[in-house]
Parts: C-alpha cells; structure tokens; sequence
C-alpha cells in the first residue's frame, strides 16, 4: 500500500539528511513524497545552496538524484501553496487537515503537531508512522478497490490491466472497469494509455 510523505526541502539541505530519508522512498518501498509544492525539487536544491556546509560535491550528488531518480518517487496531491512567504511546515499541517499524509517530516515541529516527525530524531525502524505495509487486504468492492490504487494511478504515465477473467460484458466487471477510469480521469488527466489485456470470450452468436 502506497503511503504519501511531506518531507521539508530544508530538511534535505546536506547530502546525508537527503539520501538517508529520500532513498527510502519509491514505489518499491511503500513511500511515496509529495510533490508539494511543485516546485519541491528546486526548493531541495535552493535549500542545500543555501547551506554554507554543503559541500559542491554533496550538492551535485543531491541534484543529480532530483533529477535523475526522484521523480518516480514524487506524487503530484492538487494541494494548494502559497508561495508568499508563509513557512513551508504550517502550510502542510494546514493540507493535513484537508487531506491527510501519512506523516511530515521537518527539521523541527514548533507547533508539536502529532503527524510532524523531527528528522534528526526520527527512528525508522521503531517510528510507525514511517513503517509501512507494502500489501493489505482489501474488499472486492469496486470504490474501495480503485481508492487503494489512487496513489499509484497518480504517478503513471500508462496503465495496463491484466486480468484474464476480466469479462466486459458483465455488470460486476463494468462496475469496477467504471470505478477505476473514474478515478483515473480524476487523479491523473495527462495519463497517456490505459490498456486492458484478457481473455475475453463471449456466447454471443455473430460477434
């Protein structure tokens, strides 16, 4: 299952801060950071400039990496910013409220707000908001079926479905077919393909 991080730029200002948290992150590890704002990427950079102990090597590794391999770990949320001066943190507790992450990671927590995580404190492998699950039981139904994939429908570029018993024709099948590009035309209007792969037979004389 598929978790979505808020992680401060200013809390990736040094190469080991940066690939201790974000090499953590990707599909194949549950994690997933929030593209927020979307201009996340060159904020990390601009915050790792700015630091005057960042070394030249430590910022070239850093963008290389934001360019290279975070953009498979980023996960565009819709979420509002301001950009006029208001701190990155109390604008992402206030997108908490309207849509939950899983947990938002800073150099500090001010405000003690219960889903903010200290980086320099945090333990990954006792801390359970940093845990996750990669697989869950979930009902056959087909609204809650296309809501667990929500996250990773967000960040394809193409969709293939593989189902060999999948049967087109078939009310219960149509249901989810309709859930899931309802949800995919939501979340992800700039997806380039969706194909189904299957098995498809039908009774029907002349077809």
């Amino acid at each position: 299952m598929l978790q979505e991080f808020a992680i401060d730029p200013r809390a990736l200002s040094r190469w080991q801060t940066y690939s201790h948290f974000v090499h953590d992150c990707g599909v194949e590890n549950g994690r997933l950071i929030s593209d927020f704002p979307n201009r996340w990427c060159k904020m990390v950079s601009e915050a790792c400039r700015a630091n005057a102990n960042c070394s030249e090597l430590e910022l070239k590794k850093v963008e290389f990496d934001l360019q290279h391999r975070v953009p498979a770990k980023l996960v565009a949320g819709s979420r509002s910013y301001h950009f006029d001066g208001t701190d990155w943190l109390q604008q992402a507790e206030r997108e908490d409220v309207k849509r939950p992450f899983r947990a938002i990671i800073s150099d500090a927590n001010p405000r003690t707000h219960q889903k903010v995580l200290v980086a320099s404190e945090l333990d990954k492998e006792g801390d359970t908001s940093w845990r996750v699950s990669r697989s869950c039981s979930v009902q056959r139904e087909p609204a809650l079926l296309a809501a667990i994939a929500e996250p990773l429908l967000r960040i394809s570029r193409q969709v293939r479905f593989v189902d060999p018993y999948f049967s087109p024709d078939k009310p219960r099948y149509q249901k989810s077919y309709c859930a899931f590009l309802e949800r995919i035309s939501r979340c992800n209007p700039q997806l380039l393909k969706v194909e189904f792969h299957l098995e498809f037979k039908t009774d029907r004389r002349g077809q």
